[in-house]
């Protein structure tokens, strides 16, 4: 055999006595053959060297059994265990998973554009949410849409995020209970709505309960400098808080340090903190910060259902899923009592 040609299905089948239609189902993940026939036909493939061609297979059957993962913010120190989690939960419905992130000078809806180049069945984006261009290209070729993190509002797509409500509710809940009165707000980006339905249901608890005092929102604070900055920046300006609730654990620990190096203040008796996100560097001894606990697991487990049920049933209406978080407490608020 001319080792410059390239080997085929043809060449497999013969080596392994069976039809080319044999050697495809041996490997699509719900082909339905035999163990010992799809033993035999990956052994002869092995001794070949032979390896299906997926995006071939894409074309002839429109199902790639690819899944696109779109990355849209990288600072999130949890993404690999949600990167990991959609990569098994995927898998185990016989989908592999292609991962792609939005370039510098490229748009949401541009890297997009490169998933719909490799006929994925369907699409989860992460932390953005695609224009209605570039979504509705998605549903009139049947390709499903789930957003992460983010609302998906004006476009024909399921969005899976934390209930912002209810995880306000029970910050301020946490903090009045502790006998913390007056309170900062540190966000970041302000678009992002999952945040201000917090801080809305965090500023109407305490309201409701007529138990605090100033609440001051702060907005584009992100990041560690950030909150070492504001913090002292408050004190400076005679509105010191004795609370302070980040959108973000790094946030928070800017916060910290703050407080503690630079306007030599107690934490928790003097000032309370509270980050989102419970990353794994919150239980570290130098922060061991009280945050919110993203439910990672749960998550994965409803952005892969949604996802898959639309693509067997292209017809179904989206959906939003709102997650309930829990509050780890730690050593950043003060006891109750």
């Amino acid at each position: 055999m001319n080792e410059t040609r390239r080997i085929t299905s043809h060449d497999v089948a013969n080596l392994a006595g069976v039809s080319q239609a044999t050697v495809s189902r041996a490997f699509m993940p719900d082909g339905r053959i035999s163990a010992k026939t799809k033993q035999r036909v990956v052994d002869a493939a092995d001794k070949l060297g032979y390896q299906p061609n997926i995006i071939a297979r894409s074309l002839a059957k429109s199902k790639s059994h690819l899944i696109g993962v779109l990355m849209a913010n990288w600072n999130n120190p949890r993404l690999t265990e949600t990167l990991q989690g959609f990569s098994s939960a995927f898998k185990e419905s016989g989908y592999k998973v292609i991962l792609q992130s939005v370039a510098d000078g490229e748009t949401v809806d541009d890297a997009l554009r490169d998933f719909l180049q490799y006929q994925v069945d369907g699409i989860i984006v992460i932390s953005a949410v695609p224009g209605p261009v570039i979504s509705a290209a998605c549903l009139q070729k049947k390709i499903p849409i789930v957003v992460v993190n983010r609302i998906a509002r004006g476009i024909n797509a399921c969005s899976v995020t934390l209930d912002g409500t209810q995880a306000g509710r029970i910050i301020a809940n946490d903090l009045l209970d502790r006998g913390y009165r007056r309170f900062a707000m540190l966000r970041g980006d302000p678009s992002i709505q999952v945040i201000t339905d917090l801080f809305y249901a965090f500023t109407n608890t305490v309201s409701d309960k007529g138990l605090g005092g100033h609440i001051n929102e702060i907005i584009n604070i992100s990041g560690y400098g950030d909150g070492r900055k504001t913090i002292v920046d408050l004190q400076n300006q005679g509105e010191m808080p004795d609370a302070v609730v980040c959108s973000s654990d790094f946030t928070a620990f800017g916060v910290q340090a703050g407080a503690r190096f630079d306007l030599k203040i107690d934490i928790p008796q003097e000032l309370g903190v509270v980050g989102i996100g419970d990353s794994p560097f919150s239980w570290w001894p130098e922060h061991n910060l009280s945050t919110l606990h993203f439910p990672v697991e749960e998550m994965v487990t409803g952005t892969a259902e949604a996802l898959l049920a639309r693509i067997q049933e292209p017809s179904l209406e989206p959906k939003a899923i709102g997650l309930g978080a829990e509050l780890v407490v730690r050593g950043t608020t003060r006891d109750i009592g």
